[in-house]
């Protein structure tokens, strides 16, 4: 998108709300890369993935989510095959009770949440879950 229109439409502004409603680094940093779209079918696809996430919130409370440590450090040393010390130990920990409390979050009272939220269906279906870490 041409970038007169861009500050005609105060693009920046928005996106320094959104921020303010974003709890983690990640987050922040999600909403920052964010830029307008202007192709038909990946909009429309986009409000249906907000209308789902909408509806859930509604039906559902907002989820909890925890602060994240930057990941980046810790998934270069799992990639090498290199021993983690207590602190990444306990980033991957968090991690894995973050993810699991969201999926949790998603089944709470959607049994049938695969036909309610198809799109976010697959986004929840990725959330890996081992009940025997805890």
């Amino acid at each position: 998108m041409h970038s007169n229109y861009i500050e005609k439409l105060e693009f920046n502004k928005i996106i320094n709300v959104l921020c303010d409603y974003c709890v983690t680094t990640v987050g922040k940093e999600t909403a920052k890369s964010l830029h307008p779209e202007n192709q038909k079918y990946i909009v429309l696809s986009l409000l249906k993935e907000t209308t789902e996430a909408t509806s859930l919130i509604y039906k559902n409370k907002i989820p909890t989510f925890i602060e994240l440590a930057d990941f980046n450090y810790t998934e270069k040393m799992l990639k090498s095959a290199s021993s983690l010390n207590a602190k990444s130990l306990l980033e991957v920990s968090q991690i894995l009770k973050l993810a699991h409390s969201l999926k949790e979050y998603y089944l709470e009272n959607n049994e049938n949440s695969a036909c309610l939220f198809p799109i976010l269906d697959k986004y929840f279906s990725m959330l890996y879950i081992n009940p025997s870490i805890r």
